[in-house]
Parts: C-alpha cells; structure tokens; sequence
C-alpha cells in the first residue's frame, strides 16, 4: 500500500481513537473463551442488553487486512441530511467493523459512540448510559466470581426486571451453561425490581 495512503488512514485512526469508543456486545454468553478473554477467567460477570438494532453494526471476519485504496478513504465523518449530526461514512464503519476470522467464536456486534463527556476520571475509562435504546436486561455471574447475590441486588437497585443467573461450565460440553442449582440467584431478579 502507498505510503501516503497509509499515512492518511493512520492520521484518521488516531483522530477517531480520540473521537469514538465502541460498545462491543456478542450474540451469545456461552462460549467459554469470551469468558476467559473478557472476564478474568469466569471470575466476572456477564451483562446482556435489550439493543436498538438500527444502531449496531455486525463484524465482519476477514483473513486479510482490506486495501486502503480500495475502501475509498475519503472522509470518516459525513452530515445527516435529517437531523443534522455527524455520522460516519460508510467505508469507515466497515474498516471499524473487520476482525480477524480467527476472533469468529465472539459473534460480535458494534455500536458507535461519541467519547464527549463520558469519562470516568477515577478509571480514566469512558461509559455510555444506559437509555431506552441501551437497557440492561440480564446479569449473568461467572462461576469463580466472588460477588454476592446480596450485593448483585444492591447494584442492580432502580434497574427492574434484569434477570440474574449464575454460570457454569457444561458437563459434557465445552459450553458455559446456566447454573440451574444456584436457586439463591434467580431471587435476586425479583428482588432488585423493589
């Protein structure tokens, strides 16, 4: 690839790592590796959301990295005609959409989201809120957590109807399955609606 290609496309990078965070959801909670990856080894906790569709943008998993050139580069940011905001051109949501196919177990989905205001200056992290298109529907606790289900319910205080589970690993499978012997976390769903 030219190298001013590779210039400008870095140039963009850089300028949307500042810009724009992504929320990253999978279609499942099941698969082991996710927990591994992404919660310290069954130790943390799984959060499953009801989703705006219109808002998510599927991966795609490649073999190879595409072209620059190809992908027509031009500008990340385009203005809606309806309501005046800043989105992204469609080249960009595709090159913020590609994955390797080796991460394919994660079944992952992407939802774009300006870092303005959001950030947590103890972590230094960002968070978006939650809000009708962004509602927190389930908590699914890893098996080696050490949260409790009276503290899950103290959290999940003002958030009605989020049902709780407790994770496990399958028996005859490699699939992380539903605890169904947990009976005392199942109590925090109904509890944490009060």
């Amino acid at each position: 690839m030219d190298r001013g290609v590779r210039r400008y496309a870095r140039h963009w990078k850089d300028y949307l790592n500042k810009r724009v965070g992504l929320l990253c959801f999978s279609e499942t909670w099941r698969e082991p590796l996710l927990w591994a990856h992404y919660a310290k080894s069954h130790e943390g906790i799984c959060l499953g959301f009801d989703i705006e569709h219109s808002g998510l943008t599927k991966v795609q998993y490649v073999e190879t990295r595409p072209n620059a050139q190809d992908l027509n580069l031009v500008d990340p940011l385009v203005v809606s005609d309806q309501d005046d905001t800043r989105q992204f051109s469609a080249p960009y949501v595709k090159l913020m959409a590609l994955k390797f196919r080796a991460w394919e177990y994660e079944r992952e989905w992407r939802l774009f989201c300006p870092l303005d205001g959001n950030l947590d200056h103890v972590s230094q992290l960002y968070f978006d809120e939650f809000r009708a298109t962004l509602t927190l529907s389930e908590v699914i606790v890893g098996h080696r957590s050490t949260l409790t289900p009276d503290r899950l319910s103290a959290l999940l205080k003002g958030h009605p109807g989020v049902t709780v589970r407790k994770a496990r690993p399958a028996h005859r499978t490699f699939d992380v399955v539903e605890d169904r012997s947990a009976r005392k976390w199942r109590q925090v769903s109904t509890a944490s609606a009060t």
